[in-house]
């Protein structure tokens, strides 16, 4: 009798000792792709346990909230409690062959416990097709330094997969790249793929230009899929019931690398733009007579499918007598990857010049032609009247000293006098040169403002329609202006993920998320949503990402 009691004691004992175990959810890991760890510690003690560990060949993705279960057993009259804590932690192969888990630690209230080395050996390729993944795709591989690169992210699913959720939890850096980024509005498409038929959804797409040779790689993006697998158990009863245990992962993509080759050095000439790709080029002018002091306006447009915001808008006019003012650019980028550069030139001529007709050559490398093709942009003659114009239709200088000048055209306008009045002395400042001007341009600007307030007194103002960022930040936010003008560009099936595809700072990011979230819950619960305050640092940073 005392020896089965001394084994009851024992075996009580065993099982209430602390105790910790380190479980891998797979045998057989595969090279980048996650897989789950699981710390599962049984032990008496209170408090969160801090775990330790030395991951070798690996690399520790995310760490999981601490599930709690308890159980109470009463012996003797004594009442025992053991608590069983679980953590699980996503790893990731950074290797081909076997990883290590070294000196594995955990703290709990004091108490240390301890756990053999884990090994695990990684296999390049899985032994079965995998169910859902994800994969960055690249319109080419071997590109030159300023070409064109489409990467566009998916999400693979099987037939057999009930995909119900898409978090993207991290967005690829690419920041050895100048990028752009697009909101592509595809739907999911079914392709194959290792024999098997799997649905297709593009969850990213981004626009690469790389800036020199070499070896590059595309980042993975990181994404939390939840999802079952499909089954009909009861098919062949009538019904139709879509069964399956719920699964919620974090999946990422493998990256991808690009090799960049230099450009060829033959046919290189000194007005090469750095464009590589196909480009159009236009050059136009307001007109091409002009009298002193009066705004000449040059416009230069370019397309193509080339890095337009490294290029350099080249001099158009040259002289002495003509200042210049700083140019101004435009950008847009279209749905088929191509943009558009505007480059709005100003120049104003101080005194009487003419310019003969210009000449203004550019060159960008074509990768179709596989070669350097040259582009002439031209301009008529300009001339700038400070004087007479001769009976030859050239500029006649006039002295400092000069009086009221009558202007002809003796060939194309012989019908059009303009009458030009000088000073006798012309200050080198414009804005004094035409005080006068200004002054009376002042005036008559002040007079119509205090018509249209007397005319807005006796009528009452005309209603004016607020756009929905006025209405904000006059008013506030609502949940319906929330969702409209995040549908406008974002993409995903709910507000938060429209959120995080915007690309916002991290603060911004969490602030409007957090006002999403409240939203929703007034939502319902079918509480009144009034209008919310918002941050004007973040707002103003969300108006910049939509109307990008």
């Amino acid at each position: 009798m005392k020896i089965i009691v001394f084994f009851l004691l024992l075996f009580n004992l065993h099982v209430f000792a602390d105790e910790l175990q380190v479980k891998p959810r797979v045998d057989r890991p595969v090279l980048n792709e996650n897989f789950v760890v699981d710390f599962i510690i049984h032990t008496s003690e209170s408090g969160e346990p801090l775990i330790n560990f030395n991951p070798i060949g690996v690399e520790v993705i995310d760490r999981g909230p601490t599930e709690t279960s308890t159980r109470v057993t009463i012996i003797n009259g004594e009442r025992t409690m053991e608590r069983t804590l679980t953590v699980s932690y996503e790893l990731l192969p950074k290797k081909q062959g076997f990883i290590y888990l070294q000196n594995i630690e955990v703290e709990i209230n004091g108490k240390i416990l301890k756990h053999k080395t884990i090994n695990l050996n990684v296999l390049k390729e899985p032994l079965e097709t995998k169910k859902i993944f994800a994969k960055a795709e690249i319109n080419k591989t071997k590109v030159y330094p300023g070409e064109s690169i489409i990467v566009r992210y998916y999400l693979y699913s099987r037939g057999d997969v009930n995909l119900t959720g898409t978090e993207i939890k991290k967005f690829p850096k690419l920041d050895k790249f100048l990028k752009r980024f697009h909101q592509e509005q595809l739907s999911p498409e079914r392709v194959a793929f290792d024999g098997k038929v799997y649905i297709r959804r593009i969850m990213y797409t981004a626009q690469l230009f790389a800036n020199k040779p070499g070896t590059y790689q595309v980042d993975p993006i990181s994404m939390r899929v939840s999802y079952s697998n499909r089954s009909n158990s009861f098919g062949g009863f009538g019904f139709n019931l879509q069964l399956g245990k719920p699964i919620s992962n974090t999946i990422i993509s493998p990256p991808v690398d690009i090799e960049v080759i230099g450009l060829p050095a033959e046919g290189m000439k000194p007005d090469f733009t750095g464009l590589v790709g196909d480009h159009e080029f236009s050059l136009k002018i307001n007109k091409s007579k002009f009298i002193a002091n009066e705004p000449i306006e040059i416009q230069m447009n370019v397309k193509g499918d080339g890095a337009l915001e490294l290029f350099e808008a080249p001099r158009v006019l040259s002289s002495t007598a003509l200042e210049e003012f700083d140019k101004t650019s435009d950008l847009t980028v279209a749905a088929d990857f191509t943009a558009t550069k505007t480059i709005n030139y100003t120049y104003i001529g101080r005194e009487s010049v003419s310019l003969d007709k210009i000449t203004i050559p550019v060159t960008y490398f074509s990768v179709k032609k596989n070669k350097y093709i040259t582009k002439n942009l031209t301009l008529d003659p300009i001339q700038v009247a400070g004087g007479n114009l001769t009976s030859d239709g050239k500029i006649e200088k006039s002295s400092a000293n000069a009086h009221p000048t009558r202007i002809e055209n003796s060939s194309e306008e012989k019908n059009i006098t303009i009458w030009e009045f000088r000073p006798i002395i012309k200050l080198a400042n414009s804005f004094m040169y035409y005080m006068s001007e200004i002054f009376i341009t002042c005036l008559v600007i002040s007079l119509l403002i205090l018509l249209v307030l007397i005319f807005g007194y006796f009528k009452g103002r005309p209603v004016i329609e607020m756009t929905d960022f006025q209405f904000i930040h006059k008013k506030g936010m609502t949940y319906g202006l929330l969702h409209k003008i995040l549908s406008q560009k974002g993409q995903g099936e709910s507000m938060e993920l429209m959120i995080k595809g915007l690309n916002l700072s991290e603060p911004a990011e969490k602030y409007f998320i957090e006002m999403a979230k409240k939203f929703n819950s007034k939502f319902s619960t079918d509480e009144k949503i009034s209008e919310e305050r918002v941050n004007k640092k973040f707002l103003k940073e969300l108006e910049r990402k939509l109307k990008f």
